[in-house]
């Protein structure tokens, strides 16, 4: 069953808010620092590990078609690396301790780029554009184990746009025939 509702509320509130929001709040920051990533400090490392050892939880959902259980494991990823990001405040330490700050960043990039990861499976078009973005080779399984340090990364672009409700309505409006419009309703069709 497809839900309109949910589905503007999920990829407006999870893909955008929580998950791409990383990338633009890390990346951009990162811009600001020279564009290039440092190394991930120990308890990023303690993170991007706990991100990590969810990979077989995730693939078991997705082989066994279980596509929502997958996502909340992937959305309770984004939650801990969106609070991880801001218990750093990288806003502001960025002021007086700019490798500290890089550290955080690329803590968050990682975290990010695990995701998008774990994403692939069900958004192939939004990796592809993590992908070009962090200027890797194509994304497989196992590219959830690689950690990103201490190489340049190219200026943000918009991953993703939010949904906009007006365009939902007017894609549902526009489906919908009025009888006798179909072929197979017409006598001899």
């Amino acid at each position: 069953d497809l839900n309109f509702d949910d589905f503007f509320n999920r990829v407006n509130s999870e893909l955008i808010g929580k998950i791409t929001n990383l990338a633009s709040r890390g990346m951009q920051m990162l811009n600001k620092l020279d564009s290039k990533l440092g190394t991930v400090p120990e308890e990023g490392k303690t993170l991007i590990r706990k991100a990590q050892e969810k990979a077989p939880i995730i693939a078991d959902f997705f082989e066994n078609r279980e596509f929502s259980k997958a996502m909340v494991e992937i959305r309770n990823l984004a939650d801990a690396a969106n609070r991880y990001f801001d218990e750093k405040k990288p806003w502001d330490s960025i002021k007086s301790d700019q490798e500290t700050t890089r550290g955080t960043l690329t803590t968050v990039v990682n975290l990010f780029r695990i995701i998008a990861v774990f994403l692939k499976p069900i958004l192939p078009s939004y990796c592809q554009k993590v992908e070009d973005l962090l200027g890797e080779d194509p994304f497989h399984w196992d590219s959830h184990q690689v950690i990103l340090e201490n190489r340049p990364i190219k200026h943000f672009e918009h991953l993703a746009k939010r949904v906009q409700k007006d365009n939902i309505d007017k894609m549902i409006a526009s489906s919908m025939e009025t009888p006798g419009e179909c072929a197979s309703e017409k006598p001899g069709a």
